[in-house]
């Protein structure tokens, strides 16, 4: 694999690894819905300044690891020699049921982590309630994992096995051409 894997891209693989098999065979893609419209409009610079993060503050920086073959756009890195990121969405949701945010957000962590220094914590900021997470070893070998998996399910030709979950696939936009929907 010669391209870079968004960190987005991981985000849709925890959520269901389907998606990016579909993406990545299909070249088929969810079109812009009305969260990630209102999520672009969201200023990170006010929850970071609700949430009293340390300055400097650096919004939407692009990070590439070429070694790694991901890249991202980290909505906001926090501090100056010890890092906190934030990553802002639009609206409310359980944080038991936005574990894909938390593991988009804990992979921005890795990157920021190996290719600018160190990150202690992590903020996941949705509509208005904050979930924080301190960054250690293993939350960053956990994002790590997750990067290798990702790399290892886009270079097979089958799709992964998963077992369909009604609740998910019900209002999943890519049920309609997904190969495990019942």
């Amino acid at each position: 694999m010669d391209y870079l894997i968004d960190v987005t891209t991981i985000k849709n693989f925890s959520y269901c690894q389907m998606i990016p098999y579909i993406n990545q065979k299909y070249n088929f893609y969810e079109p812009l819905t009305e969260s990630m419209g209102q999520g672009k409009k969201l200023k990170p610079f006010e929850a970071a300044n609700n949430l009293n993060l340390p300055k400097p503050w650096k919004q939407e920086v692009k990070i590439i690891d070429k070694e790694l073959g991901v890249s991202g756009k980290v909505d906001l890195i926090a501090g100056e020699n010890s890092f906190q990121i934030l990553e802002v969405k639009a609206f409310k949701r359980k944080i038991e049921m936005s574990y894909h945010f938390r593991d988009q957000l804990l992979v921005y962590s890795y990157l920021v982590n190996k290719n600018i220094g160190k990150v202690v914590k992590a903020h996941l900021y949705m509509g208005g309630e904050t979930f924080s997470f301190d960054i250690n070893n293993y939350s960053l070998s956990y994002a790590k994992s997750l990067i290798v998996k990702l790399k290892e399910l886009v270079n097979k030709e089958d799709p992964p096995k998963i077992k369909p979950v009604l609740a998910k696939c019900k209002s999943c936009w890519y049920r309609h051409v997904c190969p495990a929907y019942p």
